[in-house]
């Protein structure tokens, strides 16, 4: 695609977007002279961000939150740029919506009308959905601490732990990357000094921040959920003492009927009341008798 306008330093700018699982790539790129190395290291199998710089040449490997269909958002879609005087070549493997809306805003006419711009509209697209895929996070956690503050169940509080569980790994495979891709484009604003004016600079370093504060609140998300397992364990362990001491207080409300009956099952000789026709009776009454003194006096003690 070529975006109207000026390039970057060239008259005919160009803007070319490849898929980089394609058996034939090598061949494409081999046809767009790019230097040889430079293809070797676009096509690496896995790659983590980072900004390199060859012969006035900016590679960049960058990390996009997966938005595709059935896809988890944390498996972050890599997406490899070119920055040259005249054309940016980007390549990814997975459909990146990122790359879809500058092409859809270049399509009617209203996307970036320069390279320079168009690499800062990538990133501040990337960047965005970053940012909305932690502040869902954020939304998650908030209707947890509702919902635990307003009382759950046994049921509920195993499926809070297993959303909380989802969610740390979550975290964990995103902060994976962002870090990394804060320090790539910190080292994109040094390094392509001599592709990006000072306007888009302080634009790249605008988009750095925002994935710095992208993973300040994912260290914070982090913590609150530690929060939240500790308070879900606790009401947990709430749950499980309240139902050991109610079983504990039925023990001893029956305890003596079971060593009275204990006591009359013995099957000897010289059992009282064996011949007595009202025997069962009264051993039914003697029993009953204990089991309310028992109640009796717990409840006075203050045990339920």
């Amino acid at each position: 695609m070529e975006p109207s306008g000026s390039g970057l330093n060239g008259s005919n700018p160009r803007w070319i977007h490849l898929e980089y699982s394609g058996h034939d790539i090598e061949e494409v790129l081999g046809a767009y002279e790019v230097d040889p190395r430079i293809v070797k290291s676009l096509l690496r199998e896995d790659t983590r961000p980072r900004t390199a710089v060859n012969r006035g040449d900016v590679i960049v490997f960058l990390r996009a939150i997966n938005m595709n269909r059935g896809a988890n958002a944390e498996d972050m879609v890599s997406l490899r740029m070119l920055i040259q005087k005249n054309r940016v070549i980007t390549l990814r493997q997975r459909k990146i919506m990122s790359i879809q809306d500058v092409r859809e805003s270049l399509i009617e006419g209203t996307g970036p009308t320069s390279l320079q711009e168009l690499v800062i509209l990538v990133i501040e697209s990337l960047a965005d959905r970053i940012s909305s895929f932690v502040e869902s996070l954020e939304v998650d956690i908030d209707e947890m601490e509702t919902s635990i503050e307003q009382g759950s169940s046994n049921q509920e509080l195993s499926a809070w732990r297993s959303a909380i569980f989802s969610i740390r790994r979550q975290i964990a495979t995103v902060r994976r990357y962002l870090s990394p891709q804060r320090e790539a484009l910190d080292s994109l604003s040094r390094l392509a000094f001599e592709l990006l004016d000072r306007q888009h600079v302080f634009l790249l370093n605008e988009q750095s921040d925002r994935i710095n504060r992208s993973i300040e609140n994912l260290h914070m998300v982090n913590e609150r959920t530690l929060v939240l397992q500790d308070v879900i364990n606790h009401e947990v362990s709430k749950i499980q003492n309240a139902r050991m001491y109610l079983f504990s207080v039925v023990t001893v409300i029956f305890l003596p009927i079971s060593f009275v009956t204990g006591l009359f099952g013995v099957n000897v000789q010289g059992m009282p009341g064996v011949n007595e026709p009202l025997a069962f009776w009264l051993l039914l009454g003697t029993l009953t008798a204990l089991s309310m003194g028992s109640a009796i006096l717990l409840k006075r003690n203050g045990y339920f």
